[in-house]
């Protein structure tokens, strides 16, 4: 079943009571806990599967109990992971879970009909002709296209950030040429710096390239200034006061997203850099010559 967002962790205690909702958690890591315990987070052999969509849990929520991990899985005739992991992408793409085939249905008709939807993915027919740099080349278009989603909010709320620094310079030219603000050489160097690191971020943003470094260099700049406006006259510092701690504000929320950016595009970069199936798969942490940790 596809979930949006889903916590998972591994363990042996058979005590573990799914039924005892306030016994579960998930902790500030994202890590799932028993007892404020957190599961492991490595699938080793014999351990089972536990996991839940949400991470406030609470008596609605369900802890699921899956199977016991083993290192004598057995796929479907000819489906291996590279063919599961299109699948697995897809259904992230689409945000639904996918029904394959009826409960009561046969291994022949289940590797089949994973076949089949394998050949629809790729939008080529028949399943025997597919080959790796087909799947590959797939496979880094659904990766790019999972990480662009999953970076969406993070560059809106950058993108909102960026505004707020935008009304201060605008406050500050507004004082500057319609209130006879008239500042001195080290403001107007700071507030030029500002600009400069402003519109550097906005590229960043919009590229998506040295964001987290560009929001750095642009919350520096943002202190000089705040530094600079305090030293103006009165009435002037005063008429920006706001728009400094808004500002200020904004810049403070954009390096947690620009953190945020960050650890996304670390997590999908090995995926979408692979040269090959098995680098793919590494990248997703599985390993066909050891595949589970004893």
């Amino acid at each position: 079943m596809y979930s949006e967002e889903r916590y998972v962790g591994f363990a042996t205690d058979s005590d573990f009571r799914t039924s005892k909702k306030d016994r579960w958690s998930v902790d500030e890591e994202g890590q799932l806990c028993y007892e404020k315990a957190p599961l492991k987070s490595t699938p080793m052999d014999g351990y089972r599967t536990y996991d839940v969509n949400a991470r406030v849990i609470t008596e609605k929520t369900d802890v699921h109990k899956g199977s016991p991990v083993t290192q004598e899985a057995h796929l479907p005739e000819g489906i291996e992971v590279k063919h599961l992991s299109l699948l697995a992408n897809d259904a992230i793409i689409q945000q639904k879970g996918v029904e394959f085939t009826k409960s009561t249905a046969s291994p022949e008709d289940v590797s089949e009909a994973l076949k089949q939807r394998v050949c629809q993915i790729l939008d080529k027919q028949p399943f025997d002709t597919i080959q790796d740099g087909d799947i590959l080349n797939k496979l880094k278009s659904q990766v790019r296209e999972i990480k662009a989603t999953a970076v969406a909010d993070t560059k809106a709320a950058l993108e909102g950030s960026m505004k707020q620094v935008d009304d201060l310079v605008d406050a500050i030219k507004f004082q500057m040429e319609k209130e006879g603000m008239v500042p001195d050489e080290e403001f107007n160097k700071a507030f030029e710096e500002l600009g400069e690191n402003l519109k550097q971020a906005k590229g960043s943003i919009a590229t998506g390239t040295d964001v987290k470094q560009s929001i750095r260099q642009l919350s520096d700049a943002s202190a000089k200034l705040s530094s600079k406006v305090e030293l103006l006259e009165q009435k002037y510092a005063s008429a920006l006061e706001s728009k400094v701690e808004t500002s200020r504000s904004a810049v403070e929320t954009a390096i947690k997203e620009s953190g945020n950016w960050e650890r996304i595009e670390s997590e999908y970069s090995k995926s979408e850099s692979a040269d090959s199936i098995k680098e793919y798969e590494e990248s997703i942490g599985y390993d066909a010559e050891e595949t589970i940790e004893r």
